[in-house]
């Protein structure tokens, strides 16, 4: 249940109980309800108290509810029996049956709440009979029999009201008992007050009703209810559990004494009393009740005379275990003894134990805990003479039996222990004043060893063999053994739990390091040793001859670099950022000029230069004879692009070798590790970089980006074919044609280069992989340029048409530094208007040189050079594309127009229209096929359009005389 709830259910309780059923009771019409109220709802509190308490309290509460429901039962039946008259019901009637039956439970229910002291003591229960038997014999006499006569009541009548009489008592003295036992819980003594109210209530009750006064004891009536309502307020008290048992109880204690005394008592007053009024009419009764209390006060005496018995043999056994422990010589001995002395004061079969703990902690006190119902624990720390350095550590003794049991050989216990301790420190004493032969003993065997060996007490070294000194260089007597070594790695670490044979290095004053196994063996309980022993031995020599292999089998000769092996094994564990591959421009060329010495003086310098430019947690290898790699670790993409540029400006100062100035400048192909993307992966994505750090001619550097296309290794064919045809010029620009949607007239070509080798034919994009594959994407996109800007007057129309043309202009190519340049030259060269260029660039990101390459285009608009971003709709940033001022036409990729009856599409090309017109930009729409796309494009607003419907790549002899005929 929540807390608000429960906090909820609390209140009403105790506003039904304080004022709506005090309320009810008041009025003979709702008196029953008003008794009703109070104890239903008391009983309920007191069951749900029965579901949340631990199982060895619940049948306590069990009992409680059992006599509350019956005593709530009885008041109401009295209520509906008596309502609308003042008149007294018969005395024994049916509600008295009722409290009959509930004077058991309740008797015994607050004794098992007072818990085990309570109801599991035979002397507790002998004094509640005493008390029972006492007080009924007072009751009857002084209440009960001179309302009941002999001729008006009968048999029955007298029995119950004699039962009654003693139910009274017998609940008076168990909940005195309970609150002697209870030792102050609130619960229980809530309980017992509403136990005693409810006496009085029901005494006042009772006589009213005999001596027909109902009538004005209305308040006593309502006040039988309070054992009930006690019982609802004391389940919603919190009760905490005993955490501590009690030493040293006495079977015949003062209160038991009185109690004994005043029962024997009453029986010879009453007897006294009567004789002395002149006729005695309770004889049969005193007479039963003096030999019932007699029998019961030699049962107690008996109790007691066989307590006393068990006392005197445990201290019999104390005495023999006293005299085992003066005379122990060892700690198991004295552990042995304080066992047979444990199992010897507690009856046969009890369940206990004892053991001793080591502690270094002062001031731990004596404890007697209850961990359940049927075990105890004692802590006990012993007395074991001298604290210092050097001597036996104190001992806490931990002692488990029944907590009853644990409670009577309290005292006993105690002295046994504290002898105990004096045994330890005596046993202390002597083996410390043996301690010095049997170091000189050890000293002997182990001097010629040439093994170091230490012995640690105290986490301080002791004993050192005489080969410590060369291993530490120093003595280390004194010292903390972790201080003294490392792990291989130079890092500290608890040398405690080392197991046979874990490496260690040893640091010596004069800066010279020695290798060394370590073995440790922890012998603190070995009464010779009494320390830990550590072995080291001398493994420098082996350690050394074994690294230099393995630097061997790992690293290049040449270089001092890592292999291709340790590379490859580097890169596919975790950890790898980023990956360089480094490829020496013209080293065959240095090869073959210098000869073969002085290409690996380069190779050397090369590697110094790749090693000097990156962290001491990069991996720099040499993977192939002049092909170098880097793994960079826990680095961004920022940091990784600067660790390449600063390689790449090392690598292209040339280096003084053979009294000459060698070029030591390489391309450079970086890859980033991306999401789930594994190492072949990241490793091939730098080697496409690579390819088009080459095709963007010597000394550059590329960083992998989405669609570089790869290097195409398995067809070498049309590689040297490209190659071929660049070098003899064998190649020609096919223009596709590109209209406006309002009227098919021509507005511009888009050139698309072709290969005249007579060979198979390839497309442009073909002819553009094939020359990032070879290198050859910045020439061939050189002659593309000076191509077109030369057959644009080739392209004018007799009618005075002077279409643009377009070309593509290649990522590798368009973040050359000299970039711009390059374009302007070929526009002089070629005497052309620039504002009929338009250069095509991709959505495909720039990199890091994305700025620069904006600010080259920005120049080249300037002078009236046209941009245009090819593909719109397929790339990544194409908002952020738009954003940039050089913009002036977009090309919609094809499938915007894929599907013209879709609604999408069309809303799609609408909103790209749209935001070409807000931006002021031409929209190009590509891959038109039919006359439904066209129709779509000019209802939208898009001004021109290219693709199949239209016409296929042309000749430039063809292109300048074409034009589209519809239908």
């Amino acid at each position: 249940m929540p807390l608000l709830t429960l906090g909820v259910a609390r209140l009403s309780y105790l506003v039904a109980i304080i004022l709506v059923a005090p309320v009810l009771y008041l009025f003979a019409e709702t008196r029953v309800a008003g008794v009703l109220l109070a104890g239903v709802s008391s009983v309920l509190v007191v069951i749900v108290r029965i579901t949340r308490a631990p199982p060895r309290a619940r049948s306590g509460w069990i009992l409680i509810a059992v006599a509350a429901t019956l005593m709530t039962v009885g008041d109401a039946i009295f209520g509906v029996a008596t309502t609308g008259t003042v008149e007294a019901a018969d005395f024994p009637g049916r509600t008295d049956l009722f409290f009959l039956l509930a004077y058991f439970p309740l008797a015994i229910g607050v004794l098992r709440l007072a818990g085990p002291p309570a109801y599991r003591s035979a002397p507790t229960i002998i004094d509640v009979c005493l008390l029972s038997l006492a007080g009924s014999l007072l009751i009857w006499i002084t209440v009960l029999r001179p309302a009941l006569t002999s001729e008006a009541e009968s048999t029955f009548s007298v029995s119950v009201a004699i039962a009654s009489c003693v139910g009274y008592v017998a609940v008076l003295a168990a909940a005195i008992g309970a609150l002697a036992s209870a030792r102050g819980r609130l619960p229980v003594l809530v309980i017992a007050i509403g136990v005693a109210s409810f006496l009085v209530a029901n005494l006042v009750f009772i006589r009213a009703r005999v001596l027909d006064s109902w009538g004005a004891s209305v308040a006593a009536g309502f006040l039988l209810l309070a054992g009930v309502v006690a019982a609802g307020v004391a389940a919603l008290l919190p009760e905490p559990e005993p955490v501590q048992v009690t030493r040293a109880r006495r079977t015949l204690r003062p209160a038991s004494l009185v109690t004994i005394a005043a029962a024997l008592l009453v029986a010879p007053t009453v007897l006294l009393v009567e004789a002395t009024t002149g006729s005695v009419n309770t004889a049969t009764a005193i007479a039963a009740i003096a030999i019932i209390e007699a029998v019961l006060v030699l049962t107690r005496l008996s109790i007691a005379v066989a307590e006393s018995r068990r006392r005197a043999a445990r201290i019999a056994v104390a005495r023999s275990g006293l005299r085992r422990l003066a005379f122990a010589a060892t700690e198991e001995q004295i552990l042995d003894a304080l066992r047979d002395a444990l199992d010897g004061m507690l009856p046969p079969g009890t369940r206990s134990g004892i053991h001793l703990s080591p502690t270094d902690q002062p001031g731990v006190e004596r404890q007697l805990h209850v961990l359940s119902d049927k075990q105890g624990e004692l802590v006990y720390p012993l007395d074991t003479g001298s604290t210092e350095p050097g001597t036996a550590p104190r001992r806490i003794a931990y002692v488990t039996a029944p907590p009853k049991d644990l409670d009577d050989i309290y005292a006993s216990m105690v002295s046994l222990l504290d002898q105990a301790g004096a045994s330890l420190a005596r046993i202390d004493l002597a083996n410390r004043l043996n301690e010095k032969d049997r170091e000189q003993f050890f000293q002997r065997i182990v001097a010629s060893s040439e093994e170091v060996i230490l012995i640690s007490r105290d986490d301080r070294i002791v004993y050192v063999s005489p080969s410590a000194t060369r291993m530490f260089g120093r003595d280390v007597r004194g010292d903390r053994f972790d201080d003294l070594v490392r792990t291989p790695t130079g890092s500290r670490r608890d040398w405690a739990d080392t197991g046979d044979g874990d490496e260690a290095v040893v640091e010596r004053p004069d800066g010279t390091r020695a290798t060394a196994l370590v073995h440790r063996r922890d012998l603190t309980h070995d009464q010779t040793i009494r320390g830990v022993i550590t072995t080291l031995r001398d493994v420098t020599a082996e350690r050394e001859l074994r690294r230099d292999l393995e630097y061997r089998a790992t690293h290049d000769p040449l270089t001092g670099l890592a292999n291709a092996a340790l590379f490859r094994e580097s890169l596919r564990a975790a950890g790898a950022r980023a990956v360089l591959i480094i490829d020496i421009d013209d080293f065959k060329l240095v090869n073959d000029t210098y000869g073969h010495q002085v290409g690996d003086e380069l190779l050397t310098v090369v590697a110094a230069r790749i090693a000097a430019g990156i962290r001491d947690i990069d991996l720099a290898a040499r993977i192939g004879g002049d092909e170098f790699a880097v793994l960079l670790r826990d680095v961004d993409a920022a940091g990784a692009a600067g660790i390449t540029r600063r390689i790449s400006d090392t690598l292209g100062r040339p280096a003084a070798l053979a009294d000459a100035m060698v070029s030591t400048q390489a391309s450079i192909g970086l890859a980033i590790a991306s999401a789930g993307a594994d190492a072949d992966t990241l490793l091939r994505d730098a080697d496409t970089a690579l390819y088009a750090a080459k095709a963007a001619g010597k000394g550059r550097w590329r960083q992998f980006a989405p669609g570089m296309p790869t290097p195409s290794r398995q067809r070498p064919g049309i590689q040297g074919r490209l190659a071929t045809a660049l070098a003899a010029r064998r190649l020609s620009l096919h223009y596709e044609p590109i209209v406006a949607t309002s009227s098919a007239t021509v507005a511009g070509f888009e050139g698309l280069p072709r290969l005249d080798d007579g060979g198979e034919p390839m497309s442009a994009a073909e002819i553009a992989r094939a020359a990032e594959a070879s290198g050859l994407t910045v020439e061939l996109g050189d002659w593309v340029l000076a191509r077109a800007l030369a057959d644009l007057h080739r392209l004018d129309a007799p009618n005075g048409r002077r279409p643009f043309v377009t070309v593509n202009v290649a990522a590798l190519h368009l973040r050359l530094p000299d970039f711009a340049d390059r374009v302007q030259d070929a526009i002089d060269r070629s005497g052309a208007d620039p504002r009929r260029l338009v250069l095509e660039i991709t959505e495909a990101e720039l990199g890091e040189d994305a700025d620069r390459a904006w600010n080259q285009l920005g120049a080249l608009r300037d002078t009236g050079v046209r941009v245009a971003i090819d593909d719109y709709g397929t790339g990544s940033a194409s908002l952020s594309h738009l954003r940039q001022p050089v913009i002036d036409v977009i090309k919609l990729d094809a499938s915007f127009i894929a599907d013209t009856a879709s609604p999408r599409s069309r809303r799609l090309v609408q909103a790209v229209t749209d935001l070409a017109a807000a931006l002021s930009l031409e929209p190009v729409a590509q891959g038109v096929r039919d006359d439904a796309a066209r129709a779509m494009l000019a209802e939208l607003g898009c001004t021109y359009a290219q693709g199949p419907l239209f016409s296929a790549p042309l000749p430039v002899e063809t292109a300048a005389h074409w034009s589209f005929t519809d239908g």
